[in-house]
């Protein structure tokens, strides 16, 4: 059996598993912990693209803060979810 220690997730929108069209895959909480660490069993290191991608940034508006650091502090978020 293959066993994988690391994933990488992309900036992407999978409606059928996450249908907040504000969340995308990097920040889900239920796509991360409910679809890949809780149904999937996965244990390994779950990793993300730069956060400075648009297919993240696109999401927080920079009149509020740095879009960066809000993708940053929404990955936190997620983990502790």
């Amino acid at each position: 059996m293959l066993a994988v220690d690391s994933i990488l997730l992309a900036h992407a929108s999978v409606p059928a598993l996450e249908p907040d069209p504000e969340k995308i895959t990097t920040v889900s909480s239920h796509i991360v912990n409910g679809v890949l660490k809780g149904q999937l069993g996965f244990k390994g290191v779950v990793l993300t693209d730069a956060l400075e991608m648009r297919g993240l940034t696109r999401l927080y508006d920079p009149q509020k803060g740095s879009p960066t650091a809000r993708a940053a502090l929404m990955l936190l978020r997620r983990e502790a979810m």
